[in-house]
């Protein structure tokens, strides 16, 4: 499929608005060095020729972003990371964002429909983030990207790339809102809540064990690179992306089948039912195409905690960085595909969400580095994105997005998972697997949950 790129450019903040800023990095952001970009899509539905996109959208677009950008400096900073000190995101005057504005004549249904599509079909509407470059005498990363790509008559896809240290889903959808806004109300900024403005103090952040240090001593033991599109799109050349639906009810019930099962059980949410259900679906597609794994084999699942309220005192929800910490569930592969599999997924995750939440001190003495090197020598499926950022609720004044794709997914072979865009209260799961295994996952994901319910009860 064809992509015709109109122009590309860099976007600054409005010239003297913004002043040289530097924003240190946490041990929570610092764990994110030398790692993969983040590449996101959300499509919205859209009826523009491409010459009013041209002449109308593109110029708006600019100026929107120009002054989004004097409250989101740092997506318009360097990572400046040098020998001795601690790295740092810096940002100077003449510091900018570089974005693509392209036209694509693909098939938009079909890149925002449900069913399995190519991966490959995603790549041509993601930016790539700019290589490190040296300055000064030092080595400067940008960290930051966006692309926006019309589909004639139809639709409209902002995708953006990021070094995940810059922050998480919750500060990203908050500059998407920030934009969104600015861009619907013809640049007025005044229509962004002063409370919905970012949160940049990093004091109230404690390293009272310093771990920001130790994971600094491991990550300048590693090649630092820059990781190019090419080779992601490589990683994803034999995968295809679906998308699968929790509805209400369908969580309603799976939480009753686990309180049949297990009465006791400490944390039960539509989020942990939703990740042991895609858990045991999960194991019993490989099996399906025939990888067999001894029942005695450790298995693994990641779920991301959102410490922001959870420190003492709690962070503003709306401060920007990472501030995320894994949650991690260890079983033996028996125990999740056997009979009572899914009720023993649903207490185990729900278990590790607890331990999580209750013991701040492991978080910050940073525990979880030492069980997520654990992890990486195993097998384990992860999640990414929350329900609880409305992502689908971003608005440049084309109504909802139509479709979110997390494309990183490609990569880690995990799952994203978001509020439904068209059902009330459900659970909307973008998954990226082979073809066969997708189709197999598909057949356990619409079924079994029958087989579930039909059980007698305990």
């Amino acid at each position: 499929m064809a992509l015709n790129v109109i122009e590309q450019c860099r976007v600054a903040p409005p010239s003297g608005t913004a002043a040289e800023h530097s924003l240190p990095l946490t041990f929570w952001d610092a764990r994110w060095l030398n790692f993969h970009p983040v590449p996101v899509i959300l499509f919205y539905k859209f009826s523009q020729s491409k010459y009013n996109f041209i002449e109308t959208t593109i110029p708006k677009l600019k100026e929107s972003l120009s002054i989004t950008l004097k409250y989101y400096l740092p997506l318009a900073s360097n990572l400046i990371f040098p020998d001795s000190g601690k790295p740092e995101l810096k940002f100077v005057e003449g510091n900018s964002v570089p974005i693509i504005f392209a036209v694509s004549n693909d098939d938009f249904n079909y890149l925002v429909g449900d069913p399995p599509k190519n991966c490959n079909r995603f790549y041509p509407l993601v930016p790539q983030v700019p290589p490190a470059f040296t300055e000064s005498g030092s080595t400067k990363t940008p960290v930051f990207a966006l692309q926006v790509t019309l589909f004639p008559e139809i639709g409209i896809s902002i995708a953006y790339s990021m070094l995940h240290l810059l922050g998480d889903a919750s500060s990203l959808v908050g500059f998407l809102k920030a934009w969104g806004s600015i861009f619907k109300f013809g640049g007025n900024e005044n229509f962004i809540p002063t409370s919905s403005l970012p949160f940049y103090d990093r004091s109230m952040i404690k390293d009272p064990y310093n771990l920001l240090e130790k994971i600094l001593i491991e990550k300048k033991k590693q090649k630092n690179r820059t990781w190019d599109l090419s080779e992601i799109r490589e990683i994803a050349a034999d995968k295809v992306r679906a998308t699968f639906v929790m509805h209400q009810t369908d969580i309603k019930h799976l939480k009753n089948y686990v309180l049949s099962k297990r009465p006791k059980v400490v944390h039960l949410s539509s989020w942990t039912v939703t990740c042991a259900y895609l858990w045991v679906c999960w194991l019993k597609s490989m099996e399906a195409i025939g990888e067999q794994v001894d029942d005695s084999e450790t298995e693994y699942f990641l779920s991301a905690v959102n410490y922001r309220a959870r420190l003492d005192p709690p962070m503003p929800s709306t401060y920007f960085g990472s501030a995320i910490v894994p949650s991690i569930t260890k079983a033996r592969h028996g125990e999740i595909i056997g009979p009572d599999g899914f009720a023993t997924a649903a207490a185990l995750i729900g278990e590790a969400i607890h331990r999580r939440v209750s013991d701040r001190e492991s978080v910050l003495k940073g525990d979880w580095l030492n069980e997520v090197e654990e992890v990486k020598k195993g097998r384990f499926l992860g999640t990414n994105g929350s329900p609880l950022f409305d992502t689908y609720g971003t608005d440049f004044g084309w109504g909802k997005a139509e479709k979110y794709e997390s494309i990183s997914i490609d990569i880690d072979g995990g799952m994203a998972i978001e509020r439904s865009r068209k059902f009330e209260g459900g659970l909307e799961i973008g998954l990226s697997l082979p073809g066969k295994r997708m189709d197999a996952f598909g057949a356990f994901f619409n079924s079994f949950i029958k087989t579930l319910l039909l059980q007698p009860k305990i």
